[in-house]
């Protein structure tokens, strides 16, 4: 199963969809026959095979999967994880594709203040998520809130990385389009 889940991995990065979702069914069909439900391992193809969906635009099938994948993950790691963070951030995308803003909002802010509990204030995952946090309330026509949220992603990822960086390039052009919505040239 470990051979196909990574066969899989490599199917979805160079692009090749069916055959990556072939691959993670085909995995978790057999961890689910060989492992309890709440296996870690069960888990990661549930988050993986979730990402899929994500990246292919299937939110409402990557949904589910990323509720099993964060049970699983808060009953054996607990809720104070690194697993449980990453799930957070991949249902709160997933949700804010559905439209499901406030629900969006809501797993981000989460994830934040456990990246920040974890890492500390000065973290990557901290920068991503408060891009992605201020991304979910530009959607919501929150533009003022967006906007500081993404200046202060953009200040720690130019502490962190420098101001070469292409995540500082990255949230430049989020406040651009926010200003373009805005009509604030």
């Amino acid at each position: 199963a470990r051979v196909l889940h990574n066969l899989a991995g490599y199917y979805r990065v160079v692009g090749k969809f069916y055959e990556a979702e072939r691959l993670y069914l085909e995995t978790l069909n057999i961890k689910q026959k060989l492992l309890p439900e709440n296996h870690p391992d069960v888990a990661i193809t549930y988050y993986q095979l979730a990402e899929l969906y994500k990246v292919q635009g299937f939110p409402q099938k990557a949904e589910p999967l990323c509720v099993k994948c964060l049970k699983i993950w808060e009953e054996i790691y607990g809720p104070d994880d690194i697993h449980v963070g990453n799930a957070l951030c991949l249902w709160a995308e997933v949700l804010k594709f559905l439209g499901r803003l406030e629900e969006s909002e809501n797993h981000y802010k989460r994830a934040l203040e456990l990246w920040k509990k974890i890492y500390g204030p000065e973290h990557p995952n901290v920068a991503t998520t408060l891009n992605n946090l201020a991304e979910t309330h530009r959607f919501q026509q929150r533009y003022i809130e967006a906007e500081k949220l993404y200046f202060d992603a953009i200040d720690l990822w130019r502490r962190i990385s420098g101001p070469e960086h292409p995540n500082v390039a990255m949230v430049l052009a989020n406040i651009g389009e926010l200003r373009q919505t805005e009509k604030r040239y």
